[in-house]
């Protein structure tokens, strides 16, 4: 049974290499002459309805006249995967760093919220002068709730902070080359 071919040409594109009398056309193409033909014409990538995903490495050896293996070829899926689930890893962090980060929002909002509810408890306490020992705990209190929400900013800022960095970190999506059969 006859293999699929690694390189199709589109329909009408002939490919007649210098010095032959032989003519190329849609799959009845050599991988030796494709890439031979992409090398002496790096842009006619164009003329191709389907090509291998590493034909750029491909093309490369054939022009330091070498040819590629089978190995290399294994060698380069792998290398391609690896670096899919790395892209997928650190999506998945970056996801729980904005959960973690949404979270700490959430908390600051709640301490700000308790911490103005303390100061008017406060400014209630000292506009009727009694001068009770409720003013000495509410001090305490918003104290408290203010070292609080320096904490909860200063976290807040080094979530931030680490999710930029995982963001910048994260290898970028490739577009999905067709792959080498």
């Amino acid at each position: 049974m006859p293999k699929k071919p690694n390189y199709v040409l589109k329909a009408g594109i002939v490919i007649h290499p210098k010095g032959t009398n032989k003519f190329y056309a849609n799959a009845n193409i050599p991988d030796e002459v494709a890439e031979a033909h992409l090398a002496e014409f790096p842009k006619a990538i164009d003329d191709f309805l389907s090509y291998p995903a590493d034909y750029a490495l491909r093309v490369e050896a054939r022009k330091n006249g070498e040819a590629p293996t089978p190995q290399d070829i294994e060698g380069l899926a792998a290398a391609y995967q690896k670096a899919d689930e790395d892209r997928k890893q650190a999506f998945e962090s970056v996801n729980k760093l904005t959960e973690e980060l949404n979270a700490t929002k959430a908390e600051l909002e709640e301490t700000k919220a308790a911490l103005a509810d303390a100061q008017t408890k406060l400014e209630a306490a000292g506009s009727e002068g009694d001068g009770g020992s409720d003013d000495g705990a509410l001090a305490i209190e918003i104290e408290t709730l203010k070292a609080d929400l320096e904490t909860a900013n200063a976290e807040k800022e080094a979530l931030k902070k680490e999710l930029e960095e995982l963001k910048a970190a994260a290898p970028k999506k490739k577009p999905a080359a067709k792959a080498a059969e």
